[in-house]
């Protein structure tokens, strides 16, 4: 489960930073949010994963 969440988690950094790029002002702000939310509930699971192993 680990390593999808960090696949998860670099590829929604990855689209935010594109975004910007590649999207009108509009789109980017929605993409930027979605990817945001992903970004923090994938490094809130990885954290806790990483709690329960300890």
């Amino acid at each position: 489960m680990r390593p999808f969440l960090w696949f998860l988690f670099l590829t929604a950094l990855a689209l935010n930073a594109l975004s910007g790029f590649v999207l009108s002002e509009g789109t980017q702000m929605a993409v930027s949010l979605t990817t945001g939310a992903v970004v923090v509930g994938s490094a809130i699971a990885i954290y806790r994963m990483r709690r329960l192993e300890s």
